[in-house]
Order: structure tokens, then sequence, then C-alpha cells
């Protein structure tokens, strides 16, 4: 009797697994901004976001009842620091990472480093950070710089730091949130200060974020377990991917290092042998 009673306490267990499948199948996405004021919410938040879900006027909030309201349930976590440079984001994305372990990271930062740092470095940052991201198996989204019109910023060219954040993305093959073609029309409507956004302004960050996160994932081609997203190289060939075994000198980059592998010379040893041969 206490058997049956037993094997009826595994029966029930495993009908109650079964049927929390399809509902873990449906979980949030979890969804990471990392970023300056801008990502931030600034005026409407005035401290770092630190993983919120806020302020009520940020794009975070709208980006989350928008991806809900689409049938792609999704917790938006806010990691703006006012003030933040790429330097600060690149510094401190791997903590986040590990605290979060999400499925998407939105990256928007660089206006704070202009100032002092050139396009190449700005861009050189933000692909450190999509590798760390991708190391992670989450997605990197890179979102251009949004208009700066404050007198005091005037020396701002966000123009062509985006360009060098666009360049970058396409190499990578990164999908981008394009925030200022969107926005630099309309923005004496959409900016409180020149620089940070109204509600408004917010909402165009938060349909542009979307729209970039709702578009196809990347598929793994030739089923080598990595996608172009994951740094294959050649996505129709499933002996090429990262970390593969780099035949040397066939020309291939099985590895995706960039370059194939060099055979190691044999000249010195032939030579060597000779000597001793003449020397018999």
């Amino acid at each position: 009797m206490v058997k049956n009673k037993a094997l009826l306490i595994c029966l029930n267990l495993s009908i109650m697994f079964f049927t929390l499948t399809p509902v873990l199948a449906n979980a949030e996405i979890q969804v990471v901004a990392i970023g300056d004021s801008i990502t931030a919410d600034y005026p409407y938040l005035q401290d770092n976001g630190n993983g919120c879900r806020c302020p009520q006027e940020g794009f975070e909030v709208q980006l989350e009842a928008k991806l809900n309201a689409s049938g792609m349930p999704a917790n938006v976590y806010n990691y703006g620091n006012p003030g933040d440079s790429t330097f600060g984001m690149l510094k401190r994305i791997e903590q986040i990472l590990d605290q979060v372990n999400p499925d998407t990271v939105l990256l928007l930062g660089g206006t704070n480093d202009i100032a002092f740092f050139s396009p190449t470095t700005i861009a050189s940052n933000l692909a450190a950070m999509v590798d760390k991201v991708r190391d992670y198996k989450a997605e990197p989204i890179i979102g251009t710089l949004t208009p700066d019109t404050n007198p005091a910023n005037s020396f701002k060219n966000i123009p062509v730091y985006n360009q060098y954040i666009i360049d970058m993305a396409n190499n990578r093959n990164v999908k981008i949130a394009d925030h200022y073609s969107t926005i630099v029309d309309t923005w004496k409507d959409l900016t409180i200060d020149g620089l940070h956004l109204t509600k408004a302004g917010n909402n165009v960050l938060a349909q542009n974020w979307f729209n970039s996160l709702s578009s196809p994932k990347d598929a793994d081609g030739d089923g080598d377990g990595y996608t172009i997203d994951q740094r294959d190289c050649d996505d129709t060939n499933p002996n090429v991917y990262p970390f593969a075994f780099d035949v040397c000198g066939d020309g291939i980059d099985q590895d995706c290092d960039g370059s194939d592998r060099k055979c190691p010379s044999i000249t010195p040893l032939i030579i060597l042998l000779l000597d001793e041969k003449a020397t018999q």
C-alpha cells in the first residue's frame, strides 16, 4: 500500500512537471539597457538606474509595455548612469550581465565622451561591450546617439560619431536602433533642455528599440551551434565557427579569428638534416 502511494505521488509530480513546461516556455525575456543619462531617463530619474523598471516617463517602462502588448512578455531594466562614458559602461557591464543574465542588451553611450575622445575610441569601447554581451550568449543592440542642441555642447558633431558607431555595428552584424534619424527633425518638440528627452521623446526611443528587438533573430544557418550574431564568420560551413580547429595553410579561417593559421616553417629542419648528411 505504501508503494502504491509513493507511485501515485511520483505520477502527480510528473503531471505537474509537464503541466508547467509550457508556462516556462513563455517566460519573460530579460532586457537590460546600459548607458548614460539618456538611458537613465534624466530628469525623471535623477540617480543611477541600478536595474529599476522605472521611471514611468522613461523609455524602459514604455518599451516593456510595447513588448508585452505584442505578445513578447518582458522585463526591461534601467542601468543608465547620468554622466557615464563608454569607459564607465565597459567597466561595469560584466557585473550587470552576471546579475541579470539577460537575453538582450541595449547599448546607448558616447555623448559624454565626445569632449575627450575620438569617434574611433567610442566605437572601439562599444565593440568591446558587444563582445562581452555575446560571450554571455545574449544579443546586443546598438543605439545611435540622440541629438544635442544644448548651447553648452555646440562643439559636438553627433552625425560624425554616429557614422563610426553604425560602421562598427554593421561590421559586427549588430542590430542598430537609429534614434538620431528618427528624432532629429522633431527634436525641439521632444527635448527638455536640448539633450534630455520628454516622455514623448522617450516613447520614440522605446519604439526604435522595440522595432530592433522584435525583428527576426539571427539563425544558425549551418547547424554548428553558432550564428553570425555569435561571431560565426561563415554560416554556410559547419566546420567554420569561433574556436574551431583551424587547419593551417588551407586559406580558410576555421576559427573565425580573422586569418588562416600559418603553418610552422620546416626550412630550418631541412637545412639541419642536409648539413648532417654532408658531414657524414
